[in-house]
């Protein structure tokens, strides 16, 4: 399998890294919005773990607080 890109949640302005086997954990419903990019820009922003894109999900705000609490475990601070 090719590279992975780097998995960025946004809680109510606070960006965490998702790690990338519980991506399937994500709620759909409670999605405001999804960002792919793969591109240098985005390189520099990440530094190597963005190398091979980003997939940046922008959580609800009327969810946030429910939806960090679960996938807590599987954050990790950027």
């Amino acid at each position: 399998m090719g590279q992975m890109p780097l998995w960025i949640m946004v809680f109510r302005n606070k960006t965490f890294v998702l790690k990338k086997e519980y991506t399937k954990a994500i709620n759909p419903n409670t999605i405001e919005a999804i960002n792919v990019t793969k591109n240098d820009a985005e390189a520099a922003i990440y530094g190597i773990r963005g190398a091979y894109g980003v997939v940046t999900i922008r959580i609800m705000k009327k969810f946030a607080r429910g939806e960090f609490k679960r996938l807590k475990p599987y954050l990790e601070k950027l």
